[in-house]
């Protein structure tokens, strides 16, 4: 995903969002649960903790909190930059891989102050983490729901091929699978944001790809190592040329 140019710092949007606040520990509880302090999220009982309150008031601190800025008008500050990050994910598949999608958009120490613009501004959906796909931002549910049966249809090939394939061949498996399901082939920007969110696609030192749990794809140790180079090789070797 290529980088993008914001038309206003992140950083100076956050500042400015949270000086409209007034009340110094809401604004704090929100930099802790946003992670503005240290780049990590504080937990609710961590910041409970810290002003002798139980981990719900803190919650509760920090859900009016982001009311009380959306009644103040803080989403028209951040809209400027909600627009060209929305922008950006449309024009890569409308769905992409949290971590792929934000270093795209700023550097990492700023991807809590992009979490926080976008929560404010409800413009774009997150769906966290599960065992087979990454954190991920979409413009639509029906993008989402799409994308994943996509994948689903990629993985299905995969088991049925049992072997890895070429970076050509997964590319084609992808479009057969989206034209299926969307009834059109996207472009390869947009087909490289589909595969971002896949935990279980993964590539080999030899840039084939299959499951993660095979061990052509992500050996485990020598053994499965050597497996994978002599496959490759089609022949026995000495074990020095392995």
């Amino acid at each position: 995903m290529d980088k993008l140019t914001l038309p206003v710092h992140l950083k100076d949007v956050t500042d400015n969002v949270l000086k409209t606040l007034g009340n110094k520990r809401v604004q704090d509880v929100l930099e802790r649960r946003f992670g503005f302090k240290d780049g990590r999220r504080q937990t609710l009982e961590s910041i409970g903790q810290k002003y002798n309150i139980t981990r719900e008031r803190v919650r509760q601190i920090e859900e009016n909190g982001l009311s009380q800025l959306v009644k103040f008008g803080a989403q028209d500050m951040a809209r400027p930059v909600v627009a060209a990050v929305a922008n950006h994910l449309a024009q890569n598949g409308e769905i992409s891989e949290e971590r792929r999608f934000f270093d795209a958009v700023a550097d990492r120490k700023y991807h809590p102050h992009l979490h926080f613009v976008l929560a404010l501004a409800g413009k774009l959906a997150k769906q966290p983490e599960t065992d087979i796909h990454h954190d991920r931002w979409y413009t639509k549910e029906e993008v989402r729901k799409s994308v994943e049966k996509i994948l689903d249809g990629v993985v299905a090939a995969l088991e049925e091929t049992k072997k890895p394939v070429s970076e050509n061949d997964l590319y084609r498996l992808l479009s057969e699978q989206a034209r299926s399901v969307l009834g059109a082939t996207p472009e390869k920007t947009h087909l490289d944001s589909y595969l971002s969110i896949s935990k279980i696609i993964g590539k080999n030192p030899f840039h084939e790809y299959g499951l993660t749990h095979w061990a052509t794809i992500h050996p485990k140790g020598v053994r499965d190592k050597a497996y994978i180079v002599l496959a490759k090789a089609g022949k026995p070797l000495h074990f020095s040329e392995i």
